[in-house]
């Protein structure tokens, strides 16, 4: 009996030797490795309440659909601290990138399940904040106006709907495009909550083509800018609240750049007041072809990795004459802005084309060119015929020695002196296009006409260029953009020709 018992003592004293080492062991262990928190699904778009514990980690997990820029955010007054695992890129990490001290990380899909890991910044960090994962956004708005007097366009008004296609197929593979298209679009639909539930114009990309607006009293007070018209109601400055997601918002309608208004702001400048990276727009009105070609441009460039400037100037390239109100875009925010990544990074400039450059300096020794200063660093030089500009023309940029560093070239050329008859020294009724004589109008805001000899193939055609601001009765502003043959009087399409 004693020796049973002294056996049963000792199995005893080794059991509570064993607790006490199990017990030692899990106490310089982590809570959060030692009870690792259970993995949670998380669903695209959903918001998510997570109540913070200290440097705790709440896990969650998803599988992405495809390869488009994604973004992983918490809202909120709390600091957080937020990690990505399974990406083949790497763990990524972030302390403060969104909005005051939340975390917020972009980064490109790989069709695949992922991880996200949230915790507080430090052991002190408790209560609630929300979590979001959601594909970032392009948003795009063009239309097929219902009404108005154009007189270049059958449908009686501007189409801006064929604007998109350009700028959502180039960034298709990045962004979730959004095109907004409908001829009953409504201006709420601006402002209305997508399934994001964020309003659409604070998506990272936004572009809007079509109508500004401009207002006058009768006794010569105007003012301009103060929003943007849909088909169906309008969008204005007042309503621009957050855009602290977007990284480019583009306000391709006339006057949104312009600040004569009851609110001393512009779709642009209020934008970038709100939020946005950066912002463009035009002060003055603009013309539906060429505000095609800019933003196609614009927005091919940005794809491939242009700053917002960058791409800004190669819109403005593409754009042929140098008094269209198209080239005098106004640029507001950070010029440095990139959007063919999930977090914006400076790209490298691109190289001088040698041969191009040699080729410039050899043509201007010949012939008649005319300098036109674009600013400091850029000049473009046109060749020209009996003093008029052709589409035949350099652009050439300046650093600050005044060296080149890069050169385009508009694609036509003109290589021999034509002769050609004086058809320049016709006529024209001043201040009001012929064009427009027995037809019912809209007001006339403002009127400019130039005359430029237009190379098409082997004929060169003088052609008459007549710039008309015009205003319907709810102030809707367009630029009807009429061309004359001045050989024959046919109208020609300014879209050939800008």
């Amino acid at each position: 009996m004693e020796t049973s018992k002294k056996k049963n003592q000792s199995f005893i004293l080794m059991f509570l030797a064993l607790f006490v080492m199990v017990a030692i062991c899990i106490s310089v262990v982590p809570y959060s490795t030692a009870y690792a928190a259970t993995t949670e699904s998380i669903s695209l778009n959903a918001k998510v309440f997570v109540s913070l514990s200290g440097t705790t980690e709440k896990s969650y997990s998803i599988t992405l659909p495809d390869t488009l820029f994604y973004v992983v955010e918490t809202t909120g007054s709390k600091d957080t601290y937020l990690t990505v695992e399974g990406l083949s890129s790497g763990t990524l990490t972030d302390d403060d990138s969104g909005s005051g001290l939340n975390a917020c990380i972009g980064f490109r899909g790989e069709n695949k399940n992922i991880t996200i890991k949230l915790r507080g910044y430090s052991a002190s960090i408790t209560g609630n904040t929300t979590l979001q994962i959601r594909k970032q956004q392009a948003a795009m708005f063009g239309f097929q106006y219902p009404s108005g007097k154009s007189k270049t366009k059958d449908s009686g008004d501007i189409n801006t709907a064929p604007d998109l296609e350009k700028p959502a197929s180039v960034l298709q593979s990045m962004y979730n495009i959004k095109k907004y298209n409908s001829s009953t679009t409504s201006g709420s639909t601006m402002s209305n909550n997508d399934e994001r539930s964020i309003p659409t114009y604070n998506s990272e990309v936004l572009f809007f083509s079509g109508h500004g607006y401009y207002s006058d009293d009768g006794s010569g007070n105007k003012t301009y800018g103060f929003g943007v018209s849909f088909p169906s109601g309008g969008f204005r400055i007042n309503q621009i609240l957050d855009m602290s997601n977007t990284k480019i918002a583009v306000w391709a309608a006339c006057y949104s750049a312009n600040q004569n208004n009851a609110y001393n702001s512009s779709m642009v400048h209020k934008s970038v007041e709100k939020g946005a990276k950066a912002a463009i727009g035009w002060v003055d009105a603009t013309g539906v072809s060429s505000s095609k070609k800019f933003t196609d441009a614009f927005f091919k460039a940005l794809s491939e990795g242009k700053t917002v400037a960058e791409a800004a100037k190669k819109g403005k390239s593409k754009v042929f004459w140098p008094w269209d109100s198209v080239r005098k875009y106004t640029l507001v925010g950070n010029g440095n802005t990139v959007i063919n990544t999930a977090k914006a990074t400076r790209n490298a400039q691109v190289l001088l084309d040698v041969e191009l450059k040699d080729e410039f300096l050899q043509r201007i020794q010949t012939g008649n060119w005319t300098q036109v200063f674009d600013s400091n660093d850029q000049i473009r030089y046109y060749k020209t015929i009996n003093d008029c500009l052709t589409n035949d023309f350099y652009e050439v940029d300046f650093d600050s020695n005044q060296e080149i560093v890069s050169v385009t070239h508009s694609g036509t050329y003109i290589n021999d002196e034509p002769i050609l008859s004086d058809v320049m020294s016709s006529t024209i009724s001043n201040n009001k296009c012929t064009q427009l004589d027995n037809v019912d109008s809209d007001e006339l805001i403002k009127y400019e006409s130039h005359r430029v000899y237009v190379s098409f193939g082997t004929e060169i055609v003088p052609v008459l260029i007549e710039y008309n601001t015009l205003g319907d009765s709810s102030g809707r502003v367009y630029l009807d953009t009429v061309c004359t043959n001045l050989n024959d009087g046919t109208l020609i399409d300014y879209e050939d020709i800008c």
